[in-house]
């Protein structure tokens, strides 16, 4: 049947003419009202053709996949783009469809419209005279509004016809449970716009989901009241980003606090740079059922701590918490991720503090982290902290987190750190690792990664090792691997480590890696003598992405038996830099092992540098790989 196919279906898309006759015929009126009004979860999305383009325009149930493509994954940016889009929807088939009468539209069989309007209006037999006017049309009628006054306000606000067309009155009684709307860059929403948008919301939301970014508003608290009053509201997210004159938000967070059925919440407050006082302080301890939590004041300069102190307390159910504080300086310390400690929950946790509070606190938030049996991701950005001198705390507490399955930890630029052997040494205890990511790049007194070990990763399917510049290091025997057996993704970067003379502390692991498909060894300006221990490792490998870069690698002499391996390799990709590595030699042997991948595997990007060295008359195989993109650098 009609209806059997709409109930098995993902959703309606109605495809609208210039004089929205779609909404005048009675079937189509049927496919909207089941949609909209009794489909659980159906997507119903709105298409027209732009009269002056000729460009199709469509109003969606929601973000699409094509929009988070375009923000290539962010989310604000995402709903922007949704916004943009339907911005373009012409204003003037707005108006009529806000006109629509469901019980005024036609059918070719009267029959059909009878039985129609009376499953409509939930008559008891089909067959009957039809009611005139009924609570369920206006039902239908509403919330098809709704759905056009939505996605026409910031166009309409834009041309100053909000109030023409009704908006406000059309939203207050649409009976629409979700409102995502963008106001990025809208310079029509002004603080007396605001409290024109905040007055007109329907009671009932469920989702909220508002971006105010790049906009001149000094107060939120209007949005704080209007919020106040939405106590069914189980998802929150508002952006403020690049709002330069908001200085205080806590009437926006007072209202906030009333929402105790909220489940996720997201707030941004990026580049708010005269923001002061978050109002975070006691603010969410009554959300009892909060289960996400995504807060971002990335350079927010001014931020006072007072006003986030206590801030996570109460937050006991939390299974995901998203911070990012990256840019604060003005901040003393982070005392209050000490909270952490009490969630017991948690499943994902990810802080970003890069340039902020110096680090100070680090080691208290290292410590709250232990003892989460449940805790499956961390990820902890501290770079440009110069207060961290170690990192033995975390690895204490990471020996007591046995579900943990993601580690990415970024400690780079961290003037004065000097061990990162907590890590290196909690490392055999993670049975479930499946992600592992260490980031060093200029720690210019890191010493030691640890005592020598050879730990067994068995679940790890993505390694990444990047201790790049860090001129006093030895050696990487802390992080010594003897197996990875499920790794897909290896990188081991030690560009700059001048006393570094092998890697063959966890380069012999690769042996167990059977499913390696991407390598990348970054060993330029290294003491690294020779990759004879590398290349036998690799042997039988599917690798289809390779990188060696050992340029300046003064004591390097022998690269012959990864020449020798390359053609049994599955390529589609090879970059090769050995410039300025002046003592290398057997240069042939390695052109011969290029030669016999051209003939071979289908590589479609090579990318080789040996500026500096004497090998022009073996270059000439390269030089005919006329299909291949090439970029080469010879001297």
């Amino acid at each position: 049947s009609f209806r059997r196919a709409i109930d098995l279906s993902d959703g309606t898309l109605s495809i609208v003419d210039r004089g929205a006759t779609v909404f005048s015929r009675i079937w189509c009126g049927f496919e909207v009202a089941t949609t909209i009004v009794y489909g659980e979860a159906k997507l119903y999305d709105i298409a027209t053709v732009h009269p002056e383009s000729g460009r199709g325009v469509v109003i969606t149930d929601g973000v699409t996949s094509a929009d988070f493509d375009e923000a290539k994954g962010r989310v604000d940016l995402a709903h922007e783009i949704k916004s943009r889009r339907e911005a373009l929807f012409p204003i003037q088939l707005t108006q009529r469809a806000l006109d629509i009468r469901i019980e005024k539209a036609e059918a070719s069989m009267e029959l059909d419209k009878v039985r129609i309007l009376n499953r409509i209006a939930t008559s008891s037999t089909l067959d009957e005279v039809p009611p005139v006017d009924c609570e369920e049309y206006q039902r239908v009628n509403r919330s098809l509004h709704g759905i056009f006054a939505t996605a026409a306000f910031r166009q309409a606000l834009e041309a100053g016809v909000v109030e023409s067309l009704n908006l406000p009155a059309v939203l207050r009684r649409s009976g629409v449970s979700r409102i995502g709307m963008s106001f990025a860059g809208c310079r029509a929403m002004n603080q007396e716009n605001l409290k024109i948008f905040c007055g007109c919301w329907p009671p009932g939301l469920e989702v909220v989901k508002l971006d105010f970014t790049a906009n001149s508003i000094l107060s939120f608290d209007a949005l704080g009241e209007a919020l106040a009053d939405q106590t069914g509201l189980n998802s929150l997210r508002l952006a403020f980003t690049g709002s330069k004159q908001l200085a205080d938000s806590t009437g926006l967070l007072v209202g906030i606090s009333k929402l105790e059925e909220l489940e996720t919440l997201t707030l941004r407050f990026t580049n708010c740079k005269e923001l002061v006082k978050a109002g975070l302080r006691g603010a969410l301890k009554n959300l009892k059922k909060l289960d996400v939590l995504t807060c971002s004041f990335t350079k927010c300069r001014n931020l006072e701590v007072s006003s986030l102190e206590d801030s996570l307390e109460h937050l006991d159910g939390l299974t995901k918490l998203r911070l990012d504080f990256s840019g604060c300086v003005g901040l003393a310390d982070f005392g209050f991720f000490r909270s952490i400690a009490t969630m017991g929950r948690l499943q994902i946790l990810e802080l970003k503090c890069n340039n902020s509070a110096k680090g100070v606190g680090f080691k208290e938030t290292a410590e709250a982290i232990a003892h989460h049996p449940v805790l499956t991701k961390i990820d902890l950005q501290f770079s440009n902290c110069d207060e961290i001198i170690d990192v033995d705390s975390l690895g204490a507490s990471l020996k007591t987190l046995p579900a943990a399955e993601n580690l990415d930890f970024d400690f780079s630029n961290c003037r004065f750190l000097v061990s990162v052997a907590g890590i290196a040494g909690a490392l055999g205890n993670m049975k479930k690792l499946e992600l592992l990511s260490v980031n060093c790049h200029n720690c210019p007194k890191l010493r030691v990664t640890g005592p020598p070990q050879q730990v067994v990763l068995d679940s790890v399917q993505k390694y990444s090792l990047v201790i790049s510049s860090c001129k006093a290091l030895l050696n990487v025997d802390g992080f010594g691997v003897a197996a990875m057996p499920s790794a897909r993704s290896v990188t081991i970067a030690l560009t700059g480590c001048r006393q570094v003379q092998s890697v063959d502390c966890i380069t012999q692991a690769l042996s167990t890696c059977r499913e390696l498909s991407t390598l990348d060894l970054q060993l330029t300006n290294t003491k690294i003598s020779s990759l004879s221990a590398t290349a036998a490792a690799l042997q039988g490998l599917p690798l289809r992405k390779l990188t060696v870069a050992g340029a300046g690698c003064s004591d390097l002499t022998q690269v012959e038996p990864l020449g020798s391996l390359l053609p049994s390799f599955p390529l589609r990709e090879l970059n090769v830099t050995f410039g300025g590595s002046r003592a290398l030699s057997n240069l042939p042997a390695l052109f011969a092992g290029l030669k016999e991948v051209s003939n071979g595997a289908p590589l479609h990007k090579i990318a080789i540098t040996f500026k500096g060295l004497e090998v022009a008359p073996e270059w000439e195989v390269v030089r005919t790989w006329e299909e291949l993109e090439v970029a080469c650098a010879v001297e």
